[in-house]
């Protein structure tokens, strides 16, 4: 009986440490969408026309803005569409409500982890 709730123990320590890895993932997520968005209001407000934009892996080229300011948005499936800095910080937006609900589901899922390891504890103790 022990050794099987032992077993069961590390099982839900395991499972634990994955919950927190993917919160710890979504946080990430959070904090980069989150700097996205304050640069599409910098964009909406700013005048400026000259960027330096990324071409990927710490390389960037000078551009001008056109005078609408609309983005290239990739919408999936390699579909990409013609939105203002609003109309994307809109799906922006979306994005951060839906990890949020996300991370809020797996917090529960960590606390319901919690008061099963402290009901593994306390029969632990009892044996």
């Amino acid at each position: 009986m022990k050794e099987e709730l032992l077993m069961k123990a590390q099982a839900l320590q395991n499972e634990s440490q994955e919950v927190e890895e993917n919160i710890k993932i979504i946080n990430e997520h959070v904090e980069e969408l989150t700097k996205f968005k304050e640069n599409l209001d910098f964009l909406g407000k700013s005048d400026e026309r000259d960027i330096l934009a990324s071409l990927g892996r710490g390389v960037y080229i000078k551009s001008r803005i056109a005078d609408d300011k609309k983005l290239f948005v990739e919408i999936g499936a390699g579909v990409i569409v013609k939105k203002t800095p609003q109309e994307t910080k809109k799906v922006i937006e979306e994005q951060l409500r839906k990890f949020a609900e996300a991370k809020m589901q797996l917090d529960t899922q960590l606390g319901l982890y919690a008061n099963e390891f402290r009901k593994m504890v306390r029969q632990l103790n009892e044996i």
